[in-house]
């Protein structure tokens, strides 16, 4: 019986994300749309959107974990990602802004040329 639920919510969920898939398939025509909301979006909510990117199961899980064995290593180790996202979103994000590209892919294959970028996603 069990699985018989399991297997109709797999298949309503996965009908529904092909549904939405769907919809938003006529929106998105290029690159810029896909990785940059075609520039509509207000920088703070992309900004929300980057810090919510860093919570995961692993936030609570894992990092709980480390905390209650080593102590403030985990709260230490948070921090150093938190001023990494500060150095990032003042310093390093204008510059990747100014070359333009959306991609680390499209960036290497313009630095670098089309062979390296082709290495480069084999490796990946």
């Amino acid at each position: 019986m069990n699985v018989a639920i399991d297997t109709s919510v797999i298949v309503v969920f996965s009908v529904f994300i092909m549904l939405v898939g769907f919809s938003f398939s006529r929106t998105g025509r290029n690159l810029k749309s896909f990785f940059a909301a075609g520039e509509a979006v207000p920088w703070f909510i992309g900004g929300l959107s980057l810090f919510m990117s860093f919570f995961s199961a692993g936030t609570f899980v894992a990092w709980g974990s480390i905390a209650y064995k080593y102590g403030w290593v985990a709260v230490t180790i948070q921090w150093t990602m938190c001023i990494g996202g500060l150095v990032t979103g003042l310093y390093l994000a204008p510059k990747w802004k100014a070359t333009g590209n959306l991609t680390a892919a499209e960036f290497i294959r313009e630095r670098l040329g089309r062979a390296c970028s082709s290495l480069i996603s084999t490796f990946s």
